[in-house]
């Protein structure tokens, strides 16, 4: 089954990217997706989710990848705030891979199910790391997006504002199913209000979505 399915690493370094101003492309395909993400100038976007079935991009201009605003933690209180974001134009590109997504079939043999395509980022000047990983299985699937944060500093930071992904999606007929949890306050690691909800319309921003399926 994929629940037992592993990264198998077919290139173990990453390829080392110093230069900011470089542009970068990155595609990734199956039988029925063909998603193009482009770095360039300090900056990431998602620039193209196309159906190849439907023969259509799903995009009228450029998703925002990502919009973190985060300060230095202090009795709890979020102090210096900033906001780093995929469009900043601020983005060094540090390194970017691409590996198999295996799983396996038996305790010797192992088979390539997709591809996993990680790009590492930084923002100096906020002093935060972002590690965009992007899977794409074989065949007739979706694509699964994550980011990964590191704090580059020497003090504790804490996010106060996530926006993880933001598309500009065609304004078709459509219906998103979501989960807008929140933190219980007595017991962190309990969420409120974590059941199933339904929309045709559009989700308000930084609202605590923390799950999506469209």
């Amino acid at each position: 089954t994929l629940s037992d399915a592993t990264s198998s690493h077919s290139d173990p370094d990453p390829d080392p990217d110093p230069d900011p101003e470089t542009e970068k492309r990155f595609l990734l395909e199956n039988q029925v997706l063909s998603v193009d993400i482009a770095y360039q100038n300090g900056s990431i976007a998602l620039t193209s989710l196309y159906n190849k079935q439907a023969k259509r991009d799903y995009l009228t201009e450029h998703g925002r990848l990502f919009s973190y605003t985060l300060g230095d933690y202090d009795n709890q209180s979020a102090l210096n705030q900033r906001t780093v974001t995929s469009d900043s134009g601020k983005l060094k590109l540090v390194s970017s891979r691409e590996y198999d997504i295996t799983f396996h079939r038996t305790s010797t043999e192992t088979v390539k199910v997709g591809k996993t395509t990680e790009i590492v980022l930084k923002d100096e000047e906020a002093g935060l790391g972002i590690t965009l990983l992007f899977e794409i299985y074989d065949g007739n699937a979706g694509i699964r997006y994550q980011a990964i944060l590191e704090n580059l500093t020497d003090k504790k930071i804490v996010i106060t504002e996530s926006d993880v992904i933001s598309l500009a999606l065609l304004n078709e007929t459509h219906k998103l199913h979501y989960i807008s949890a929140a933190a219980n306050r007595q017991n962190p690691n309990i969420a409120t209000d974590s059941s199933w909800n339904s929309t045709s319309g559009a989700l308000s921003k930084n609202t605590g979505r923390n799950a999506l399926c469209v």
